[in-house]
């Protein structure tokens, strides 16, 4: 059984492993999880400071730390992929939308191209399905890899996704459902969207989405969540209170939650306690 977990590059091989802690190794993985970023730069030759593979380095070992500390017969093994330098690497994108950009204010250009870009792309029909065939490949070459090495692995399989990624993951779990059990697509659904899209070879036991705006997304779209959601796989809709991109879902499935406020995450004991409070004024952030 190997120590290392691979954090998958746009290759076969990695771009980074990370032993895991050495009172971990002897332990039997207990939960896989796979991470999933949002929009923009993502790769380390592409953002060198502070890039998302480099925060799923601190992410991997935080929660490797908190296991350790507070669930000490736990070992979770985490991965992580990327999508945006394969969007941005087709002919059809980065490399026409220079062309057509002007000289002006090169850096809103730039953030135009790079950040803002990968979202036009997701809400285009034929730009969204090569993101979504990308993120599924992707899905598929971590989970291969993790069983490659972990083969007896039989728990739990956690996606965890910012922004953009909850986007996709949702998108190709709610694709995965109608297909396995032969649903009809929900409609206002682009079916163009699903033309040749290749299939994910498991199935996840949740979705952690965090700042994802699915609940927006389903609104732009007019897709009503109680036909266009993932079956059985748990979900998981949290967000900071002033996050701009942050969503609710359960209220576009039942009316009744509109007026249920949303509810606050408990952080671990020993974690840096952030607590929503209520007060006259309203919703204020409250360190405990």
């Amino acid at each position: 059984m190997s120590s290392k977990t691979r954090l998958f590059s746009r290759t076969k091989s990695a771009v980074d492993t990370s032993a895991a802690p050495a009172a971990a190794v002897s332990q039997p993985v207990t939960h896989f999880a796979i991470l999933i970023p949002g929009t923009g730069p993502q790769l380390e030759t592409e953002r060198p400071k502070n890039s998302f593979m480099q925060r799923a380095r601190s992410f991997r070992s935080c929660i490797q730390d908190t296991c350790a500390r507070e669930f000490p017969a736990a070992r979770v093994e985490v991965a992580a992929i990327h999508y945006h330098a394969d969007i941005q690497g087709l002919s059809s994108t980065r490399e026409r939308l220079l062309k057509s950009s002007l000289s002006s204010i090169p850096w809103v250009r730039k953030v135009n191209a790079e950040v803002l870009g990968d979202i036009f792309y997701y809400f285009s029909t034929f730009h969204g399905r090569q993101l979504l065939a990308i993120t599924i490949n992707k899905l598929n070459a971590a989970h291969s890899a993790f069983l490659a090495d972990h083969p007896s692995f039989s728990g739990p399989i956690s996606l965890i996704a910012h922004s953009l990624g909850g986007m996709l993951t949702y998108e190709i779990l709610y694709y995965m459902n109608a297909l396995t059990h032969n649903h009809s697509f929900a409609a206002n659904v682009e079916m163009e969207r699903y033309r040749d899209l290749p299939r994910l070879n498991f199935t996840p036991d949740r979705l952690f989405a965090l700042g994802s705006p699915i609940g927006g997304t389903a609104v732009f779209r007019n897709l009503s969540l109680t036909r266009y959601n993932m079956g059985s796989v748990g979900f998981h809709n949290i967000f900071h209170p002033y996050d701009p991109c942050g969503y609710r879902t359960e209220p576009l499935c039942d009316d009744f939650y509109a007026d249920v406020p949303a509810v606050p995450i408990v952080t671990s004991s020993a974690a840096a306690a952030v607590a929503l409070s209520r007060n006259a004024s309203g919703l204020t952030l409250s360190s405990g």
